[in-house]
């Protein structure tokens, strides 16, 4: 069974039993950039990263980290004429 097709309590009870609390968080934020930049190339970042989407969906300090970087992204690119 892969994770997609996991009930999403056992996901949750997966991340919670984690050995450090911070451990999920530092490597979701390692791969942050690399999550950022795919999805605005158009990648299925929940297919691509999916332990990255799992903790940005239970993790509001992380969805801070990557709204943040998702905005200023967006605005570098729009001041470089790239994009919309």
């Amino acid at each position: 069974m892969t994770a997609d097709q996991q009930a999403p309590w056992r996901r949750l009870a997966r991340q919670l039993r984690a050995p450090e609390p911070g451990a999920a968080c530092s490597r979701c934020l390692d791969e942050l950039p690399l999550f950022v930049s795919d999805e605005v190339a158009g990648r299925a970042v929940d297919d691509v990263y999916p332990a990255v989407a799992e903790h940005l969906d239970l993790c509001p300090d992380c969805l801070q980290a990557y709204v943040t970087l998702s905005r200023l992204l967006q605005e570098a690119l729009s001041e470089a004429g790239i994009g919309d």
